[in-house]
């Protein structure tokens, strides 16, 4: 393994590629599943070299003494329940009397027998009481004390013929009595009174209640049987599966002790910050490999916040152990900061091939901050790729913020033949950078570590490949929802941004009487990358686009809405994927969406017949520049008619003929051509653009009233003269493509005031 030259290292690579966010979580979520499988490789030989049979517990698990240390962890094997299950004995639902439902079989057939006023006047369903037992009487004692009591020599042997026995909620019922009868249907009675055991004390029916008793009362009646709620064999808690509450209790009643309970161990994460300009805060810490450097406050220091954020997030993850590794200045030198770190992920004094050695072991992740800009002090990436002999997988995102943030993997070979490999993220020095691509990046990794890759989904021989695809298309990222944007915001004209905001479910009309709820973002103040205020209450990340692209030019207007990816799930329940995440899909339909030109334009142009032929090619050039150029955009078609009688037929026909074949995004212009006389021909267009919207007004598919003023409003921005002027937006040819009317006045301004908007329908909806 690389330890690093003692000269000065060769220049890497001064620019990495910038790669989109979902291609880096694709590329960190591979090199996590192969670290997995090396780990299995490994593990595997291990078990053949001690001859472990298969029942064997892995030793990447471990069982922990309380309750509160298993909340959270993944269970590493499925727990069942033993025989007989759950509850272990015939139970009693109801305060009453336990009966046997084969004593209602001649008193049903009596009571059927007799006529009705017999029935109410002088039927009696009674019964003796033969014992009691309480919830918590073992059924030893409960079947000692109906014995006792069915040997008592009683005078009237009519009375032997139905017994009960006085049972509690949640009391045994004793065997072979099969139902029980609510306390509040029944009454005491005695045939001569007084405590005589000659007079057994007798429980009846309520007259009232007779028939419905008869009817109603079958075996099992008020009776949870053994096993009925949790039955043998039954997992109560599955491999894989995270530990909450309900298991506790569930691991409870069918009797299974924590020592039982195997969990996946965590992985252990160390979190260090780089730079000569942090002021150290102590940390207690028993581990002797930090990296640390006391500094006093002064002038030109600034205090580390960004290891006490990253620990504080990664434990609230749940899913490793944070491990403070304190600050590396750049003076320190990239060789001697390269021979700490080695013995942080594999520490001299512990066999790299001893699991058993856990709590002394190296860290499985490495996470640092700083120095991996283009700065002239910027070396961690040297001490990575040169002094580590790491691999750089990425170093740079199409982001905001966090763009420098690069991931590198680190392999050892063990004295076995097989690899150890260590993952490393190093992300930038501004703590929002730095907490948002944890968010991003880490998270998943942690949880794929966490979880581990069920290889029992695939077959016995599986190959490297599909095991590395199993594991990442099936790895958990962040749940995901569209919000609407409370105001306009300025979108960023290189990158994609990932805004912190506060989400707020609004109530919004359903259809009939379905109520409907809708999310809305705010953003949480000014988002620089150092001003870690825009991190407090946020509740996710909002995907916004760059400028010019998708459905926002250069402003996302408010209203608009954009998926956010949660910090926290909706449910307990929820899980996405990252193959069926909508992240991922966006970053899949933009690869698609850069081999083909995204608007196929057909532009028509209406002019008065008493006017000189119109430069149409002109128009045309003038839409291709405002959609965004000819990469943007194509015209397909284009089309000069005039303002004569044939106008009616002649301009649907246009629109819906072979004219406008492949066309997604049709423009109706009408020009004014103002500077050769403004009053006039404004008067004329105006004239001209009411005709035209009268005509083609009824053949949209779909009406769009609202956008048709957002045009308007747009053009006007650039010429009030432009308000004049009647438009039109909606779809036509069975909503296959997109109609704009509008004029050359202001026409940049209604251009771009929907520019985003087309391209977006065009991405999604016209394909």
């Amino acid at each position: 393994m690389a330890m690093g030259p003692s000269s000065p290292p060769p220049v890497i690579s001064p620019q990495l590629p910038m790669i989109p966010v979902p291609q880096a979580i694709e590329i960190v979520l591979t090199e996590t599943a192969r670290a997995l499988w090396y780990d299995r490789q490994r593990r595997t030989l291990k078990a053949h070299y001690h001859d472990c049979n298969d029942n064997k517990i892995s030793t990447s698990s471990e069982t922990l003494p309380t309750h509160q240390q298993l909340l959270g962890r993944i269970s590493a094997r499925d727990i069942t329940a033993p025989s007989p299950g759950y509850p272990d004995h015939n139970s009693s639902i109801m305060d009453g009397y336990a009966i046997k439902t084969s004593d209602l079989i001649i008193a049903r057939e009596m009571y059927d027998r007799m006529d009705h006023d017999d029935k109410n006047d002088t039927y009696q369903l009674d019964f003796v009481i033969v014992g009691k037992v309480y919830a918590g009487d073992d059924e030893d004692d409960a079947h000692d004390d109906v014995h006792d009591y069915q040997n008592n020599s009683f005078t009237d042997s009519n009375l032997y013929h139905r017994t009960a026995v006085y049972v509690t909620t949640g009391a045994v019922v004793p065997p072979s009595y099969d139902a029980v009868i609510p306390i509040e249907d029944t009454e005491l009675i005695s045939r001569k009174g007084g405590d005589d055991k000659n007079d057994p004390r007798r429980m009846q029916i309520i007259p009232s209640k007779i028939k419905s008793i008869l009817q109603s009362t079958k075996p099992w009646t008020w009776i949870r049987p053994i096993g009925c709620d949790i039955s043998p064999g039954s997992v109560v808690l599955s491999k894989g599966e995270k530990i909450q509450p309900v298991h506790m209790a569930l691991m409870a009643q069918v009797g299974i002790g924590l020592d039982e309970v195997h969990v996946n161990r965590l992985p252990r994460v160390g979190v260090l910050s780089t730079g000569n300009e942090l002021v150290f805060t102590p940390y207690n810490n028993s581990r002797s490999d930090r990296i640390t450097h006391p500094q006093a406050q002064s002038r030109g220091k600034i205090p580390d916040a960004n290891r006490p954020l990253l620990l504080s997030q990664l434990s609230i993850y749940g899913n490793c152990i944070p491990m403070d590794l304190g600050i590396a200045t750049d003076d320190d030198g990239y060789e001697n900061i390269s021979r700490r770190l080695i013995n942080v992920l594999w520490p001299e004094n512990v066999d790299d091939d001893d699991d058993d050695d856990y709590e002394n072991g190296g860290i499985d992740v490495l996470i640092t901050t700083g120095g991996v800009s283009m700065g002239e002090k910027d070396i961690m990436e040297l001490v990575f790729a040169e002094g580590m002999g790491g691999k750089v997988h990425f170093g740079r995102l199409n982001m905001k913020p966090g763009k420098p943030t690069t991931f590198i993997t680190v392999d050892k070979v063990l004295g076995n033949g097989h690899i150890s490999r260590k993952l490393v993220f190093a992300l930038p020095g501004n703590p929002v950078s730095a907490s948002v691509c944890s968010e991003l990046l880490v998270r998943p990794c942690l949880d794929m570590l966490h979880t581990g890759i069920d290889a029992e989904l695939l077959s016995e021989n599986v190959v490297q490949n599909a095991f590395i695809e199993h594991g990442v298309n099936n790895a958990r990222v962040h749940e995901e929802i569209k919000a609407a944007i409370t105001s306009d915001i300025e979108l960023d004209p290189g990158r994609p941004e990932y805004r912190r905001v506060a989400l707020s479910r609004m109530s919004c009309n359903g259809d009939g009487d379905e109520h409907q709820y809708k999310y809305h973002a705010s953003c949480i103040g000014v988002q620089r990358s150092s001003r870690v205020l825009s991190l407090r209450g946020a509740d996710g990340l909002m995907i916004l686009p760059s400028a010019g692209t998708l459905a926002c030019g250069n402003i996302a207007r408010k209203g608009m809405e954009f998926p956010v990816l949660l910090y926290s799930q909706l449910s307990m329940s929820s899980n996405t994927c990252f193959k069926d995440s909508f992240h991922r899909e966006m970053w899949r339909s933009s690869q698609d969406e850069n081999a083909r030109e995204t608007v196929a334009l057909g532009v028509l142009v209406v002019c008065n017949s008493n006017e000189e032929v119109v430069d149409l090619s002109s128009f045309c050039t003038t839409l291709v520049t405002l959609f965004g150029g000819d990469t943007k955009v194509t015209v397909v078609k284009r089309v000069l008619c005039k303002v004569d009688k044939s106008l009616e037929q002649q301009l649907p026909d246009i629109i819906n003929g072979p004219q406008m074949d492949g066309v997604n995004v049709m423009i109706v212009l009408v020009p004014t051509n103002a500077s050769a006389n403004e009053k006039i021909c404004s008067s004329v267009s105006f004239k001209a653009g009411l005709e035209v919207a009268h005509i083609l007004r009824p053949i949209l598919s779909k009406n769009a009233p609202a956008l048709a003023l957002r045009v308007r409003s747009g053009a006007a921005s650039h010429d009030p003269m432009a308000a004049l002027f009647e438009n039109i937006v909606g779809t036509v040819r069975d909503n296959s493509s997109l109609l704009v009317t509008c004029t050359d006045v202001g026409l940049a301004g209604a251009v771009n005031s929907v520019k985003g908007l087309i391209d977006h329908l065009v991405s999604y909806a016209f394909e």
